[in-house]
């Protein structure tokens, strides 16, 4: 009999360290890749593991570039699931490029989870950020930081900034995981945790269900269930054939 281990799902966020380049006036674009003096990089980055205390934190300040990187492919390498916010289009895509030109293999493939997409798909918030959404659920709100001026006291070496940006990074990460618990029953499902565990929430893997009802489709029944712990709602695996069937198959 196969053993199969409980899906793995990693909470990430990034910060990046800001591209330099020549200007002729204020609010100009680089327009022109000569242009160009610094790229925009990853600073450092913070994750965890859903459910453990510890969370993990990495920068170009305490490791090289490329030990940072490693340290975080194999994190990733790890991740069935991987959970952010706005990470679709910033985090994951900051980090597959730096994985690609530092010569690095992609880590094994693993499902995306963007909170700020999969909620702003279904619901209208006054403001798509992560800070207002914390506060609104009131789970807490995203550290102070100064601004713009502790990434340049980052750059430049500063400590005491790179201190605050540790807390700062870290507290993101626990920030998301807390919107990600809270959100569970708006969210897209990403690993059935009932076909590793059995009859159990496929999204918390809670054995606190309450059967409710039942789901109709053309040709079968459903039962539907409700996860008093996270408030998921599923439906059974097996389905009951519809009375009509049931009928015909009786008189045959």
């Amino acid at each position: 009999m196969t053993l199969f281990t409980k899906p793995k799902t990693l909470i990430l966020d990034i910060e990046t360290m800001m591209g330099k380049a020549h200007l002729w006036r204020m609010y100009e674009e680089v327009s022109n890749l000569s242009m160009l003096i610094e790229p925009v990089t990853i600073l450092c980055w913070a994750a965890k593991w859903a459910d453990e205390d510890y969370t993990y934190f990495d920068s170009v300040h305490r490791n090289s570039r490329e030990g940072m990187l490693e340290n975080l492919w194999h994190l990733l390498d790890e991740a069935d699931v991987v959970v952010g916010w706005n990470s679709n289009r910033f985090d994951l895509r900051h980090i597959n490029a730096e994985f690609f030109l530092m010569g690095m293999g992609p880590p094994s493939p693993y499902k995306k989870l963007d909170l700020q997409k999969s909620l702003a798909k279904n619901m209208k918030f006054m403001s798509n950020k992560l800070d207002y959404v914390a506060d609104a659920q009131g789970i807490g709100r995203k550290l102070e930081h100064g601004g713009l001026d502790l990434w340049f006291k980052c750059q430049s070496g500063d400590k005491k900034a790179w201190q605050t940006m540790e807390e700062y990074n870290i507290h993101d990460v626990e920030l998301t995981e807390e919107v990600y618990f809270r959100s569970l029953p708006w969210l897209p499902q990403t690993v059935n945790r009932s076909i590793l565990e059995g009859h159990v929430c496929p999204e918390c893997g809670s054995t606190n269900l309450q059967s409710r009802g039942h789901r109709y489709t053309a040709t079968r029944v459903y039962d539907r269930w409700f996860c008093k712990d996270c408030g998921s709602w599923h439906q059974s695996v097996s389905s009951r054939k519809g009375v009509a069937a049931t009928l015909k198959k009786e008189a045959i």
